[in-house]
């Protein structure tokens, strides 16, 4: 059998845990392959990804700022509606296939929790992704974020998917559920500005922003004994939907959580 080859293509990817996590994937299911790390600009992404199908590989995780590209190049996609214009992976079959499995991760890594009101702060696309997936699961979503006319304007872009509700602060009164879509954490000591005050002890906190240890946000949820979600979990569920989806077989989360820095 030969061996599988995959990719993670974007810019700027030495912080990412993405290749390492596919590769233990890989290593669970005890295939032989390689994940490939490409760095191209956005101007040699097409280019990069002809190269790709031309040498045999299975797929590519999609990483920024390529997944707009990413879905203008796919000539099938296998779920529209939650795709928004942006695929977080792509197939090499029978041409190109594209997915958005971000929806679909984040909605397994709150599956746990019974539908209500959350906050997702951010109004980028880790927003509209967070946004979708709760409005898709049954969730009311409200919306913060420190640019109220971005807001506003991805107010108006899920209104295909349900309403929401613009926040002036961060303000997590009366939700159970509080998700980090911004940038804010990427760096030592910065974290959203959220108001603690009259948090509920139940509130699950989930930053999409993730570092080799917690982030500020989730160590401060911590403290109040509040439950948390790393954004390293989710790196893991998108590779290992990424993996059974170019395999075909489930896959052990185990030892990617451990390629992630998790469990240990």
């Amino acid at each position: 059998m030969n061996a599988v080859k995959l990719a993670v293509i974007g810019d700027r990817l030495e912080d990412s845990l993405l290749p390492a996590v596919l590769q233990a994937g890989l290593g669970s299911l005890g295939i032989v392959g390689a994940v490939k790390v490409v760095e191209v600009p956005e101007d040699e992404f097409e280019g990069a990804i002809i190269a790709m199908q031309d040498e045999g590989f299975v797929g590519a995780a999609i990483a920024p700022p390529h997944k707009v590209a990413a879905a203008r190049l796919a000539h099938r996609f296998s779920t529209v509606r939650h795709a928004m214009g942006h695929a977080s992976v792509l197939k090499f079959e029978n041409g190109i296939w594209g997915q958005n499995n971000e929806v679909p991760a984040i909605q397994d890594l709150v599956q746990h929790l019974e539908p209500a009101t959350a906050l997702v702060m951010g109004a980028g696309a880790g927003a509209r992704v967070a946004a979708v997936a709760l409005l898709e699961s049954g969730w009311r979503v409200r919306v913060w974020n420190r640019n109220g006319m971005r807001s506003r304007l991805l107010q108006t872009t899920l209104k295909a998917f349900g309403e929401v509700d613009v926040l002036p602060n961060a303000n997590p009164t009366g939700c159970s559920l509080i998700i980090n879509a911004t940038t804010l954490g990427k760096r030592a000591g910065e974290k959203p500005p959220v108001d603690w005050t009259f948090i509920r002890r139940d509130t699950t906190v989930m930053d999409l922003v993730y570092r080799r240890v917690p982030t500020e946000l989730l160590r401060d949820a911590q403290l109040r004994g509040l439950p948390t979600i790393d954004g390293r979990q989710l790196v893991v569920e998108k590779a290992a939907l990424s993996l059974e989806w170019w395999l075909g077989q489930p896959v052990d989360r185990a030892p990617m959580n451990l390629a992630a820095s998790l469990n240990r």
